[in-house]
């Protein structure tokens, strides 16, 4: 997923992947073009906040889970407070079914 967040947007939701089953989802990383701690994201509807300050990049789906520990994460919703546009690259991988 290739997506660009607006510069100074709150609430920006992407939707990463449709998986609803636990343990679905091994693999996550999220890159951007700027990174800064002014740029942060939420996943689904739980109240942590993560920065990306650097690349994210999870891998077993226990890594993947610390994003979301009752389901796999289906959509992320950032902030970018900074004073430009950020281009944000999402890749996950999920088991075959």
């Amino acid at each position: 997923i290739q997506v660009t967040i607006p510069a100074s947007t709150a609430g920006f939701a992407v939707q990463v992947q449709p998986s609803t089953t636990a343990g679905d989802v091994v693999f996550f990383a999220a890159t951007s073009s700027q990174y800064d701690t002014g740029l942060t994201y939420q996943v689904d509807a739980i109240a942590t906040v993560h920065a990306l300050d650097g690349p994210h990049l999870l891998l077993g789906s226990g890594a993947v889970g610390f994003l979301n520990s009752a389901a796999p994460p289906q959509k992320l919703i950032f902030d970018n407070t900074l004073a430009s546009p950020v281009d944000i690259q999402i890749l996950v991988g999920r088991k075959v079914p």
